[in-house]
């Protein structure tokens, strides 16, 4: 199946040809590759043959996407870390530190250059997923970019091969929690819940393919490298005026995330071969509302008036609901709060 007729609709319906639909090899074949024999990974935006200086390595140019079938043998994988880590920091971590450690470790130079890391990696990624998501939307449409087939539109190539870096990124970023762990910061509800749910869902759309995925990627991406690039500053003492702008983006990217899926669902009632796995999708659905109700509550609690008097007169119980969706710093969290800084500002 060439990139052409994947993406050739009818004229008359707008449904896409019949090889774009796996869901026969979701349902039949779970632990082969669902590619056709005769595909050939091409960039179908044409954005690496336009732009060769944006995609100077061969490793990015070349890569062929097979990822998702060894993901598919590893299916339990990420609920094996996701229960270590949240054994590890409900219970083990808190417990280790009360046991060996009698003060707040200092890690503020570790925690600095941790963050500007990763700044630079998510920075990086939405470089190379953005654009290609852009030239997707440009080519095929709302619909094309979010039907076709996802080894055809975005599984090979640079846009593949960050895909799967910012996969395994989401076990990478539990380090976030231990620099919390370390200096005996409380981990709130948003942060550990965030980070082990995104690793079950993001391995789950690996597993299942799931189209909508560069959607997603490309979204996350692009706010992480401000959110952590935010905390990098903070760890330097450097207190910005904006982050109230990372919660808006963050907030911006579960509204659009709601959307996506909901608009894939549709697609795939009105399209017979839109592509997609729907259970994939419902659970995309339900992590991406529950992220939006706990940003939304940490939101209000933080930058409304009432949660500002909550916060200045230490109200009791309310003052510690308020904080309940922060890492204890009054700094806007995404699994990411690692921030050492009490400055109620920020």
């Amino acid at each position: 199946m060439s990139f052409l007729t994947a993406l050739d609709r009818d004229p008359f319906t707008g449904d896409f040809p019949a090889a774009n639909n796996l869901d026969a090899k979701r349902n039949s074949d779970f632990h082969s590759g669902w590619r056709s024999d005769d595909y050939v990974p091409t960039d179908i935006t044409g954005l690496q043959d336009r732009l060769p200086w944006l995609y100077p390595f061969p490793a990015e140019r070349d890569f062929l996407g097979r990822y998702p079938v060894q993901a598919r043998d590893l299916f339990w994988l990420p609920y094996v870390l996701s229960a270590l880590y949240v054994v590890l920091v409900l219970h083990t971590g808190p417990a280790l530190m009360r046991r060996y450690f009698k003060k707040p470790v200092e890690c503020q130079t570790a925690l600095k250059y941790w963050n500007l890391f990763l700044a630079g990696f998510s920075f990086c990624g939405a470089l190379r997923t953005v654009p290609h998501l852009l030239g997707l939307l440009y080519l095929h449409g709302w619909s094309g970019t979010i039907c076709g087939a996802a080894y055809v539109t975005y599984g090979s190539g640079a846009s593949g091969l960050w895909t799967m870096l910012f996969i395994h990124s989401k076990y990478l970023e539990f380090f976030d929690t231990l620099f919390l762990i370390l200096k005996n910061k409380p981990v709130s509800l948003l942060h550990w819940y965030h980070h082990a749910s995104v690793l079950l869902y993001c391995w789950d759309a690996l597993m299942w393919e799931t189209p909508s995925g560069i959607v997603f990627v490309a979204m996350n991406y692009s706010v992480h490298a401000l959110m952590y690039f935010y905390y990098y500053l903070t760890a330097r003492r450097i207190f910005p005026k904006w982050g109230h702008i990372v919660t808006k983006l963050q907030i911006l990217q579960m509204v659009v995330g709601i959307a996506s899926v909901g608009s894939h669902l549709w697609f795939r009632r009105i399209y017979k071969n839109c592509d997609g796995s729907d259970s994939n999708l419902l659970f995309a659905g339900v992590i991406y509302a529950s992220y939006f109700l706990l940003f939304m509550q940490f939101y209000f609690k933080r930058y409304s008036v009432w949660g500002s008097l909550a916060r200045v007169f230490k109200l009791g119980a309310y003052s510690k609901w308020v904080c309940a969706a922060t890492d204890g710093n009054n700094i806007p969290v995404d699994g990411g709060g690692t921030t050492s800084s009490t400055k109620k500002d920020a």
